[in-house]
Order: C-alpha cells, then sequence, then structure tokens
C-alpha cells in the first residue's frame, strides 16, 4: 500500500502543491472571519442547571444578565453626590446609555445604592443589552463612544462583552505573533539541526499549511456546533506544532535513504512505510486523547475536542501527501546533493546520516543510564514526584476579569468593585435565587409568602452575606403592613405593583443575595450550599451567578473527569499495544506520562498559584488555577508525548528484534533517536511559549504547564527513565501472549522505523 501511495504521490506532485497553495490563500481569506465566528466565553457547563436558571429568570423576571460594567468618576474627584456638576454629569451619561436602542437598562446609584462607593466619588454602572453575544459585539463601538462622550467623567469599561471583545483583539495578536515569531525560530532549529536550508524549511512549509488549513475547518465547525474563542489559539498552536514535528520526522527519514544511494521514488515509499506509519499512529493517538475532552461538558474543552481533532487531521495530510509531493518534487536537493533522478551520490552524503545518527554525546548518556538502571530509576523518579509534590495543594478557579493584563481596563475595573476599601461590596456579582413553591400554587399565597420570608431571614444569617432583596424588602421604610394583608386589601399602588411583578411571577419569586465573599472564591462556592440547605419545606431553589457557574464547573470535571482520563490512559495504552505488542512497554510508558505531568501539574501550582516570576512571566497571580487547564494539560501533553514514545520505542524494538541484545537495544535506539525527538520537543516547547506570550493569565497556565511537561517528557522521561526502566525489566519489556502476536500478524501492525537501506 505504501508502494502505490508513494508512486501516486510521485504522478500527482504538482497537484499536492497547488493544494497547498490554494490552503495558504483560502486560509488567509477566512481567518478574520473566522476569528467572528466563534462564541466568546466557554467556560460554562454545556447545557447546565445554572443556564436554565438564568433562562428562566430571563424570561419570568426579565432579570437581564449585566453586559457591560461602566466605573465612572469625576476628572476633579469631586463627590458624585454632593457636588452637583459631578451628580449632573454622571445622570447625563446614564440619560445618553438609555437613550441607545440597544440598551434594556442601566443601573446606576439611585436604583442600587451599593453600586456607590464608600465616598462617593465613584460609580458603577450595570447595563444590559439586547440581542445575542454577536450583535452585542457588533454594538460595542458605539456603546463605548457613549460612555466616554460627556466631558468631566473618567470611565474604565469592564464586564463580559468588554471582555469578549479585547479577548478576540488577543487572538488576532497571538496568532500573528505565532506567524511572525514562533515560525522563525522554529526554522533557526531546524537550520541547525539540518545544516541546510531546504529540508529545514519544508517543516515550516507544512506548518504554513496548518496554520492557515486550521480556519476553513474552524469556520466550518463553528455552523455545526458552537466553538469558543478561547480555544481558537490553543488548537492552531497544536496543528502548528504537530505539523512541524511530523514534517520534521519524514524529511529527516527521507534523506536518510537518499543518502545511502535509494532513487527518489523508492526513498519515498521507505519514508511513507517507517516513518510515515509512525505519523500516523501518533496521529491516531493524539487525536483520540483530544476526544476525550468531550467526555466533560464544558464549552472550551469540547471546542478543543472537535477542533483539535479537524486539526491533527490537517497536520497528517500536511505530513503524509503534501509534505510527500513538495519531496517529489525536489528529489534529491532536499538531501543537499545537488543531483536529480538517481545519478552519483556525494559521497560526503553518504555520511550524513551516520553523522546525524549516532552522535558521541547521546551514545554516552545511553551507556551511563544502561550501566545504573536502578539508581537512574530512583533518583529521577523521586525528583519527578518531589517536582510534583505542590499539586497536592492544588486550588481552582474559573477565569475572571483578572485573567488580562493588569494594565487592562478590564482589570482595573475588577480591581475596584473587588475593594473592599473603595465598594463596600462588588455590586456586579450578587447571586440570582429563584425560588418556586413544589405544589405549584401561587407564590402569593399567605404560607407561600411567609416561607420566603422565613428563606430570606435565613439567608441574611449566613456568614458572607450582606443583604437579601426581593418580596422580602419591597416594601418602603414606612410601611408596616405585611405583605399578606396588601395583597388581601382592594389593590396596590401602582409603584409597589411595578416592583412587585419584577420579583413575582406565579409559582416564583427572585431573591438576590449579596455577599462580600468574592464570586469565584472556593468560600462563595460552599456559602451556595448553605443557601440550598436553608430553604424551608415546600419551596424549590434554583442559584445562577457567577459563584453557581464556578460550582456548576467543579461538579461537571468531578464527575466526568475520570473516565475522560481513563480513556487517554486507555487509549495511549492500546496505540502502543497496537504498534508494539508489548503490554508491559505499553503500560510502563503510561505510568512515565503519568509521572511527568504529575510534576508539570506540581510546577504549576509552584510558578502560578503561589505567584513566582511575575514581572518575568508578565502576570499577576490570583492564587488559583483555571479549573480547565490541568484538563486540557492531561489529554494534550498524553497525545504529543506519543511522538517521542513512538518514534524511540520503534527503534529499540528494531534493534532488539535482530539481536535480541536487551542493553544494546536500548543504547542504540537513544543513541539513534536523541538529536531529533530532542529538536522536535524544542520546536514545539517554541510553539507553546508563543501560546504562553499571551496576555491571557490562564494561556500562559496552559502554554508553560505544557511547555514543562513537554520539557520533562523530552529530557527525564525519554532520555533516562524510559532506557532506565527498559533495562530494569530486561526480557520482560517484549513479553506478548501468543493470541496477540497472531492478531498483529495477521493485521500487519507492526511498527519498525529500521535502517535506511538501499535496495536493487
Amino acid at each position: 500500500m505504501a508502494g502505490g501511495f508513494a508512486r501516486a504521490t510521485l504522478k500527482l506532485r504538482w497537484v499536492g502543491l497547488i493544494a497547498l497553495i490554494a490552503t495558504v490563500i483560502v486560509g488567509l481569506w477566512m481567518a478574520p472571519g473566522t476569528i467572528q465566528a466563534l462564541e466568546p466565553g466557554g467556560f460554562a457547563v454545556s447545557g447546565g442547571t445554572v443556564v436554565q436558571t438564568e433562562e428562566q429568570l430571563a424570561t419570568r423576571f426579565g432579570a437581564a444578565q449585566v453586559d457591560l460594567l461602566i466605573l465612572a468618576s469625576d476628572s476633579d474627584h469631586a463627590s458624585l453626590v454632593a457636588d452637583p456638576g459631578a451628580r449632573e454629569r454622571l445622570g447625563t451619561l446614564q440619560d445618553r446609555l438609555r437613550a441607545l436602542p440597544q440598551v434594556t437598562q442601566v443601573t446606576g446609584p439611585e436604583q442600587l445604592p451599593i453600586s456607590l462607593s464608600r465616598d462617593q466619588d465613584e460609580a458603577l454602572l450595570l447595563v444590559s443589552l439586547r440581542g445575542d453575544d454577536r450583535t452585542k459585539q457588533a454594538e460595542f463601538e458605539q456603546l463605548e463612544a457613549a460612555a466616554r462622550s460627556v466631558d468631566g467623567l473618567e470611565v474604565a469599561l469592564g464586564g463580559p462583552l468588554t471582555a469578549n471583545v479585547n479577548a478576540q483583539q488577543l487572538a488576532r495578536e497571538d496568532l500573528q505573533r505565532a506567524e511572525l515569531v514562533a515560525l522563525p525560530i522554529a526554522l533557526l532549529i531546524l537550520l541547525v539541526y539540518f545544516r541546510r536550508p531546504l529540508p529545514a524549511l519544508l517543516p515550516v512549509v507544512v506548518g504554513g499549511f496548518a496554520i492557515t488549513g486550521t480556519f476553513p475547518l474552524l469556520r466550518a465547525l463553528a455552523e455545526l456546533t458552537p466553538v469558543s474563542l478561547f480555544a481558537l489559539n490553543i488548537v492552531v498552536f497544536l496543528g502548528l506544532g504537530l505539523a512541524v514535528d511530523y514534517s520534521l520526522f519524514i524529511v529527516q527519514r527521507q534523506r536518510e535513504e537518499l543518502a545511502i544511494g535509494n532513487p527518489v521514488d523508492v526513498a519515498l515509499r521507505r519514508t511513507l512505510v517507517t516513518a510515515g506509519k509512525t505519523v500516523l499512529f501518533s496521529g491516531i493517538a493524539v487525536i483520540v486523547s483530544l476526544l476525550a475532552l468531550a467526555w466533560v461538558p464544558i464549552s472550551l474543552l469540547r471546542s478543543i475536542a472537535w477542533g483539535g481533532t479537524l486539526v491533527v487531521v490537517l497536520a497528517n495530510i500536511g505530513a503524509l501527501i503534501i509534505l510527500p509531493t513538495l519531496l517529489a518534487l525536489l528529489g534529491h536537493r532536499v538531501a543537499g546533493a545537488g543531483v536529480l533522478g538517481g545519478g552519483p551520490i556525494d559521497p560526503r552524503l553518504a555520511r550524513v546520516h551516520d553523522r546525524d545518527a549516532t552522535p558521541a554525546r547521546w551514545a554516552r548518556i545511553a551507556a551511563a543510564v544502561t550501566r545504573r538502571p536502578g539508581w537512574v530509576v530512583v533518583v529521577v523518579g523521586v525528583a519527578l514526584l518531589l517536582t510534583g509534590a505542590p499539586a497536592l495543594r492544588l486550588q481552582t478557579a474559573p477565569a475572571d476579569a483578572r485573567m488580562f493584563p493588569p494594565t487592562s481596563e478590564i482589570h482595573r475595573v475588577h480591581d475596584a468593585v473587588s475593594d473592599s476599601q473603595r465598594f463596600a461590596v462588588d455590586p456586579s456579582a450578587t447571586q440570582l435565587v429563584l425560588v418556586t413553591t413544589r405544589s405549584g400554587e401561587s407564590i402569593l399565597t399567605p404560607d407561600a409568602l411567609a416561607a420566603v420570608q422565613e428563606f430570606a431571614q435565613r439567608l441574611e444569617a449566613i456568614d458572607g452575606v450582606v443583604a437579601v432583596s426581593g418580596i422580602n424588602s419591597m416594601l418602603g421604610a414606612g410601611q408596616q403592613l405585611p405583605i399578606a394583608e396588601l395583597l388581601a386589601g382592594p389593590g396596590l399602588p401602582p409603584a409597589l405593583q411595578a416592583q412587585l411583578d419584577a420579583v413575582v411571577a406565579d409559582d416564583a419569586t427572585l431573591l438576590r443575595v449579596v455577599s462580600r465573599l468574592p464570586s469565584s472564591s472556593p468560600q462563595a462556592r460552599a456559602q451556595l450550599a448553605a443557601i440550598e440547605a436553608r430553604a424551608p419545606d415546600g419551596l424549590e431553589v434554583a442559584l445562577a451567578g457567577t459563584a453557581a457557574h464556578a460550582r456548576e464547573i467543579d461538579q461537571a470535571l468531578a464527575a466526568r473527569l475520570p473516565w475522560a482520563a481513563l480513556t487517554v490512559a486507555l487509549s495511549s495504552f492500546f496505540v502502543l499495544l497496537l504498534a508494539f505488542g508489548a503490554p508491559v512497554v505499553a503500560l510502563a510508558a503510561v505510568i512515565l506520562n503519568a509521572l511527568s505531568l504529575t510534576a508539570s501539574f506540581g510546577a504549576l501550582v509552584f510558578v502560578f498559584q503561589d505567584g513566582r516570576f511575575e514581572q518575568l512571566l508578565g502576570y499577576r497571580s490570583i492564587g488559583t488555577i483555571e479549573p480547565t487547564v490541568p484538563v486540557m494539560m492531561f489529554a494534550l501533553v498524553f497525545g504529543l508525548s506519543m511522538d517521542y514514545q513512538l518514534f524511540l520505542l520503534s527503534r529499540i524494538r528494531e534493534a532488539w528484534l535482530r539481536d535480541h541484545d536487551d542493553s544494546s537495544s536500548v543504547v542504540e535506539g537513544l543513541t539513534r533517536t536523541g538529536a531529533i525527538i530532542t529538536t522536535a520537543a524544542v520546536i514545539l516547547i517554541v510553539f507553546l511559549l508563543g501560546l504562553a506570550a499571551g496576555t491571557l493569565v490562564f494561556m500562559k497556565q496552559l502554554g508553560i504547564g505544557m511547555a514543562l511537561a513537554i520539557l520533562l517528557d523530552a529530557t527525564l522521561i525519554r532520555l533516562l527513565l524510559v532506557p532506565a526502566s527498559m533495562g530494569l525489566l530486561g526480557k520482560r519489556n517484549w513479553w506478548a501472549p501468543r493470541w496477540l502476536t497472531r492478531a498483529r500478524a495477521v493485521l500487519r501492525l507492526e511498527l519498525r522505523e529500521g535502517e535506511a537501506e538501499r535496495e536493487a
């Protein structure tokens, strides 16, 4: 099959070149539209109870979502209450906002006294808009212009809408950084490795194919299912890194085959049946690991699962179809010999393979490891466990405004309303409680009203609760009659009736719980449990708000994460089992991957949760890790590490099948793969650091965490622990049950890199 594929590649090489050019052109043209088509956010549980509760609140009470936060202060720092001019300017700002057709509600100090700062020189305006997210984003410029139109007022914009618009801009900047910084650095690394420009350029070209081809795929996916905007950079960097790594393996193997004198068609066939099969197995492993993220019903993770699958397929197409057509076009020039067809081979070229594949430094490392395998396993294993120890105190909290740079307006607004010295409480973080009767009878019956009032009193007694507002507190200070008596009377005053309609709908009522606890804190999530526990008999309670979303994410991860982790571990085990038919080797690989991940989790906590290297990395610690980051790291790193695992083990197994010498096969495998594994890992780390160089904190967490995991995997794991553990296990490494050996022989699943050989 590989021979037929190679012949087809030679015949259709110009088609591959045309496909490459067309993909790049179409991808660049579709890039802006793709970014616009993606959904902002993605951190909520898809179809979760909190989302359903928010929909009910909007339908039954018109409890509009707060889209925009405007922090306003007088330019002369005058009081917004005592100074008539400052008070008038604030009123003018609110009137101009309310006059906009897309604005449904503007809440200021008159409607919500806690939105005024303690010293009365700052006010927070809560603005709600009509329409979907894309409509709101399209109108952001007009809203921003209106917010900044009042002379004498200084304003800063925050809230979900501002975050979404800024995130889109940051996504564009990060992608430009990938193209302008990461790709040239990768090219430089490849130049150092290949020592010639042409073979070094080919993986970068395929990487460009992958990154531009990603945009049409994501645009098509966005038409079928919501795709989170924040998944864009992760998916692009993943596809870009894999495309370059896969192409590195293919180009290196093609050079080896050409170097010993094989014609182009023979070299290409042998390349596809060896390195090509390794790339294919690696792609399958990465795809299965990514699809495990679909277990977790969080939009961001599912976007990465489906989008990442498409991009990995694209990286495989680039390495196994587009790249071979380019190699067929270039012929012997890819090896630097400067000859075409089957012409004479430069004697110096025949030594390229030996010089590149067996450097003395890798041989020395391999020999040292196999001489003392027990010591290596103990020392390196203990070091990794100690590095991973901080992971035991991992604290998670969903991303909020603090994921943006401290100098951004979004972050400044969050800091202002969260500062207890400036605002008594955060007016934008009120918890919403939907209360309904179990029997379905009206909430305005005397018994139901008494139960609601009792519930509100219980809530006010909870630690951290400042106030509870709703039907229990809508009467004025001078009103002494109970609500039940008023409702039994001839009629309510119009103002009171309007207040009642805003919080009552048939069998339901809305309570707003104002808390002094930060919404993203674990204490706020614990407060929700206290609210639910105090519900009287006969009433059902449903919660909404930032803290409710955070708790639901924790619950979803706790329920689905074990299944996702099991899927990733089993998929890695079975891919290695099919590739090599060795259960012991496959199981050891899964254990070592888990060990490197544990160490990277510990380093993540040590750096970001503990707030180290803030100036160097350009972030401000918030004392927690975004909960989806460890999940993404687990799936992505397990899949990516298969590159090096498959390449190393295929070389070791080839040597073992030839000589049946356990020690020498490990030494030979490590010696022949050390340089290329290190190069591939460095390139992937460059792309991950490009991801970490963005301005969003949770992206930094993911980029740094994965870069550390890949670094540990390519050095301590692949170069030390894998050969040391195999040295300890000896002949048990390649034990296999007979049924498995027979099944793999029938299916012809043996994965071998083998030596480059000249064919007649």
